[in-house]
């Protein structure tokens, strides 16, 4: 493909040279981090376990002999709606189903126990394997725009609080748990927000299950939700799919099994939905098999099965793609050169689907003084502000540090290294994909020089101390990688950056005790139609885990743009609050990536059907056609 420089040989064997200095500089003082295995040449496939292989598929037939899959029209689709007037729009078509045939594999570094209930989920990535089987009201495309999935119709009344959901009709649920009902919608949103579920999501408290509210079906395929207050993102909480979004399940079959004696655990893995595939085998925490629901509501999948493995290893994974036993992954940027040399392999890409930043630990100020105050608070740290008052000196003594953290980094040299270009650097936390949308001035410049000066303003010409951690991610080697980079960029400039590799559960307890230190390296899959919607999810003080710091004036911002439905108004206060994340050195943007898809030879792109929210796990599997 033209403008991808990595499909370069020369390119390539040019930034495994830098990597391999810029990774080596790192690691000067850090813990050196697992290496990852030499992808320039590929594994021998009959070294990967027999649980990794995917069972030989079944050769398909003559590809001239399958039907034409009918392509849908063109769909009207909208951002959040504006109170301007009652807005109906006009979902995706439809698009009625060919005959499948073949298998279609693909795999993940790790498949959760499935058990796709909305609040027993196994944590938010759950949604990975969900959205093959499972359905949600709406999905963000990749242009960050909302469409209907099984919502045909929606509205918002002028009081900005009265939304109006048609569902599609002929939506039924696997096995013989019959038709889709409001109830279910109903009931598989309110789940979500559960008070012992893993998302934590109290948000969907207050939005749909609001006592001043509603949550109603009208008849046997409207609903209507009064939320009392307006809510300008009431779609962020069921597009779909996410990490911390609802999808439907059967209300009427999850209550008969406990009925029926079945304990949760049991019950959990039956639970059906009303995707294009229906699960037909399963072997927890190694491979998940479904099959093509023929004549599915919306979209009949074109491959017969879908066959789900889980490869732990990034190196096998390419090496099963090599030998055609996965046809496509979601593959990290050293295997692309790999897998383009195989003159069969084809890419897609979601731009953006994926951000890298900086969480600098501790800034936590609503409640400074009191007994909430974050247990790690220590201002006598170089990080961490004496006085949380805006502008005063142990406020700046801080912010210069910060700030010196962010100058220090060399984003176009991880873009272009360990990205293979692949992305682009970034600003601030969760406003990679509204880029078209930054002031002038809020790109962050390499300047060590001033990183240096900023450093011996604020009292520390002489360095300092600092973990710098990987956080949870599907992207972990990436991140680590990056991590331990930007560790060695750090130390350049006189701070003494130590890397640390920490357990995925350890650092998730500590987001919610509020005890992480130090620096941590976070890679989120970018979701929300506005960076309001991860913000909230992120920064606000009274929720019951947190993303390194908080603030007064931020909440304040924060809290008068959800108060905000008029779209325009409430964008300009977002954008004081990116100015402001930018000029404080809080929630420090690295780079946003995209997401690369190497597609076998039986495989052809579905590029325009991809969904942002999970990106890593390839959503829209039920459009992958056969290549003709």
């Amino acid at each position: 493909m033209s403008g991808r420089p990595w499909l370069s040989p020369g390119f390539f064997l040019s930034l495994l040279v830098a990597l391999s200095l810029m990774i080596a500089t790192a690691c000067g003082t850090a813990a050196t981090p697992t290496a990852a295995p030499d992808v320039t040449a590929a594994p021998d496939a009959t070294a990967a376990p027999d649980a990794t292989a995917a069972p030989d598929a079944t050769e398909a037939p003559d590809a001239t002999a399958a039907p034409d899959a009918t392509e849908a029209p063109d769909a009207t689709a909208t951002p959040a709606p504006t109170p301007e007037a009652t807005v109906a729009v006009v979902t995706e078509a439809p698009e009625a189903g060919a005959e499948p045939y073949g298998t279609l594999r693909t795999s993940f570094q790790a498949l959760q126990a499935y058990g796709p209930h909305t609040r027993y989920r196994p944590g938010t990535s759950g949604g990975n394997i969900a959205m093959v089987g499972h359905e949600g009201l709406f999905r963000l495309d990749k242009d960050s725009i909302y469409r209907g999935l099984m919502v045909k119709e929606w509205s918002v009344a002028p009081d900005n609080r009265t939304w109006t959901f048609e569902l599609h009709e002929g939506i039924e649920f696997h096995g013989d748990w019959g038709p889709l009902t409001p109830d279910d919608v109903i009931n598989s949103v309110r789940e979500l927000g559960g008070d012992d579920g893993t998302c934590g999501c109290a948000q969907i408290q207050d939005i749909f299950d609001n006592p001043e509210g509603h949550w109603i079906a009208l008849d046997d395929h409207t609903l209507e939700l009064d939320t009392f207050v307006p809510a300008p993102d009431v779609l962020t909480w069921i597009d779909f799919p996410a990490q911390n979004s609802a999808w439907i399940f059967s209300k009427t079959q999850w209550e008969s099994m406990l009925a029926d004696g079945l304990s949760r655990d049991e019950a959990l893995p039956q639970l059906v939905g009303t995707g294009p595939w229906e699960l037909t085998d399963l072997q927890q925490s190694e491979s998940i098999t479904f099959a093509a629901v023929q004549d599915h509501w919306r979209k009949t999948p074109e491959f017969a099965e879908l066959v789900l493995l889980a490869i732990p290893q990034e190196a096998t994974a390419l090496a099963n793609f090599q030998t055609n036993r996965i046809d496509t992954w979601s593959a990290t940027p050293d295997s692309l050169p790999e897998a383009a040399k195989l003159d069969t392999t084809k890419f897609m890409s979601l731009k953006g689907a994926g951000e890298m930043n900086l969480i600098v630990w501790q800034n936590g100020y609503t409640f400074v003084g009191t007994d909430r105050q974050w247990p790690g608070y220590d201002p006598d740290l170089p990080w961490i502000a004496s006085d949380p008052e805006l502008g005063s000196a142990g406020w700046e003594r801080a912010r210069k540090v910060r700030e010196a953290i962010g100058l220090a980094i060399d984003r176009q040299k991880l873009v272009d290294e360990l990205l293979h270009g692949e992305g682009e650097p970034s600003s601030s936390y969760g406003w990679v994909p509204f880029k078209s949308q930054w002031p002038e001035g809020w790109e962050w410049p390499y300047d060590p020089e001033k990183s240096r000066q900023l450093l011996e303003e604020a009292g520390y010409g002489d360095g300092f101390d600092i973990s710098i951690s990987t956080a949870s991610s599907t992207a972990a080697a990436i991140t680590e990688a990056a991590c331990v980079a930007i560790a060695g960029m750090l130390q350049d400039v006189g701070i003494n950056a130590v890397y640390k590799n920490v357990p995925i559960g350890e650092l998730y307890d500590a987001y919610k005790a509020r005890t992480q230190e130090g620096i941590t390296c976070q890679h989120i899959n970018n979701f929300g139609g506005e960076p309001l919607s991860l913000h909230r999810i992120s920064y606000d003080p009274e929720l019951l885990w947190g993303v390194g710091w908080d603030h007064p004036w931020f909440t304040e911002r924060m809290n008068a743009a959800y108060d905000t439905f008029d779209f325009d108004d409430r964008w300009e206060i977002q954008l004081e609050m990116g100015q402001w994340m930018r000029d404080n050195g809080m929630g420090i943007g690295v780079y946003g990536a995209n997401q690369v898809f190497p597609l076998g030879p039986q495989l052809d792109s579905w590029e325009e059907h991809l969904s942002l929210g999970m990106a890593q796990s390839i959503s829209a599997l039920e459009y992958a056609p056969h290549r003709k």
